[in-house]
């Protein structure tokens, strides 16, 4: 049977995924419909830790894995304790390097670039942004070492990456679940002439909205409704 591993930095609730956790929900689903037996490496560090020592003994027991995805978190991965300290300083990159190690490809979607720029950074104290910017570039360092697919939202992302990466770039369309999608669109009475959206998100600067509510306020043919 194929076999993979899926790997998350953090913690997501999979029975009631919100926002950034619908994503790699959606992909743990995709892999298994493909056919691929999945192990699991996500939540807190103490748990991610056992988990990539029962990999680790699977592998010196023979057990092959055709490839390793992980999504990074919108924090350095070394902070995405609830504490934000890094105390768990090696455990994830050494883990990369060990399956680079034993030929196991790695494959990572890099998720935003916000943190890059100064629109993004708000209120935050000045020694908040210097640490959390160099713990943000220190992965796409080790990214590109251990990396061999970087997995992007968009192409144009790639020129705002403060590194040369050297690996193979590629765009990853969002994490939509096409079959759910596909049950509803069969069953529902679409409304041709009018078009009403649900915007579930935050509305700051930086989400760049101006386009979607300027065409909702002048076209009486799309009803917008914010989320609450």
């Amino acid at each position: 049977m194929k076999k993979c591993i899926f790997h998350l930095p953090y913690e997501i609730n999979i029975n009631w995924p919100s926002g950034s956790q619908i994503r790699p929900v959606n992909m743990l689903k995709a892999f298994k419909r493909l056919g691929y037996s999945v192990d699991i490496v996500m939540g807190k560090g103490s748990e991610r830790k056992k988990q990539i020592k029962q990999i680790k003994n699977n592998i010196s027991n023979g057990v092959k894995y055709d490839f390793l995805y992980s999504e990074s978190s919108t924090m350095p991965t070394l902070l995405t304790e609830k504490h934000h300290f890094p105390t768990y300083p090696v455990l994830d990159f050494e883990f990369f390097k060990f399956c680079k190690c034993n030929n196991i490809k790695v494959g990572l979607f890099y998720r935003d670039i916000y943190w890059n720029f100064k629109e993004y950074n708000g209120e935050m104290k000045l020694y908040k942004r210097i640490v959390s910017k160099f713990f943000y570039l220190m992965d796409l360092i080790i990214y590109n070492k251990l990396v061999d697919v970087l997995y992007l939202p968009s192409q144009r992302m790639f020129n705002y990456l403060p590194i040369k990466y050297k690996g193979k770039v590629f765009e990853l369309p969002p994490g939509m679940d096409m079959y759910e999608l596909n049950k509803f669109t069969s069953n529902a009475n679409l409304d041709k002439e009018n078009l009403n959206i649900f915007y579930v998100g935050g509305i700051g600067n930086h989400y760049r909205m101006e386009k979607l509510f300027k065409v909702a306020r002048d076209n009486e043919n799309v009803k917008l409704k914010p989320g609450s």
